[in-house]
Parts: structure tokens; sequence; C-alpha cells
């Protein structure tokens, strides 16, 4: 506890988190003996297996780049995003929905860019996401900027 009785400094920093979604899974990472915690023998195969992912990932760029929307939808209002959305006529939940682009390059320690591209037709910002592999940073941010040159 703090030294003013109110709660612990890392519990008070996710509580000011505004989606509620992001704000529920760092406050699961946080309690101890959360539900939501993943056992360490668990951990440890999923560490095993991400290494033969980032094999394969670096084996798709040796003939491919990756090139994709940042999001498969618009941004929504954070005040109501914690009710859910639906996408192509099915209610989804919000988070996971929106990183499901980006994140197999961030749990795999790839390179990715996101560039916005404007926005859409309901006037909410759209975004163009590159994913490179590991460890070509300049290369990725290089070609960011060689787009943005291109798309304004």
């Amino acid at each position: 506890m703090s030294s003013s009785g109110g709660a612990p400094p890392r519990l008070a920093v996710t509580a000011r988190i505004e989606g509620p979604d992001v704000r529920g899974i760092f406050e699961n990472c946080l309690l101890d003996g959360a539900p939501g915690l993943v056992a360490e023998e668990v951990y440890r195969e999923c560490l095993a297996h991400r290494e033969q992912l980032r094999a394969a990932y670096a084996a798709t760029f040796t003939m491919h780049g990756l090139i994709f929307p940042t999001t498969p939808a618009t941004a929504l209002d954070l005040a109501t995003c914690d009710q859910g959305m639906v996408l192509c006529g099915e209610p989804v939940d919000t988070f996971p929905t929106f990183i499901r682009n980006t994140g197999p390059a961030s749990v795999l320690g790839a390179t990715g860019l996101s560039i916005p591209m404007g926005v859409a037709r309901n006037g909410l910002p759209a975004g163009l996401e590159i994913d490179g592999p590991v460890g070509a940073d300049r290369e990725l941010l290089a070609l960011g900027l060689t787009l943005e040159a291109i798309c304004g």
C-alpha cells in the first residue's frame, strides 16, 4: 500500500488507462495470483514455439514483404469501446480485434511500422501496416518514408 493508504502505485497507474479492456488486462497481470496469469511452464513452452514462428516469419521475407491495414476497422470512441463492436456483421471483442493485425510482429519481435493513410468514409483515421524481418528497422523506416512521400 502507498503511504496515503490508497491503491499501490502500480494499480493506481493502471486505473488511469482509459480503455476498459486494456485496463483489465493490465490489472490482471499485476495482481498476484490473478486468474488471468499464465503458468510459467506454459509461458516457457510458448517461448519455444515463438522461435519456430520467428523462423517462419523470417522465411516469408526472403520472398515477400507484408503490407496490410493496421487495424481491421476504423477507430472507435473510447467511451463506447467496452461495449464491443460489429465487424463484417458479427459481434466481436474490441481489443483483440484491433490488435490482431499488429500482434504477430509485436509478439515475435519483428519490425513493424504503421503509416497514417488518411481517413475512411466515416471520417475516422485509417493506417497501413508494413512488417519486416527482425532487425530490419532502418530498411522499414526508409520504406515508410518513401511511401509517406508518395501518398502524402
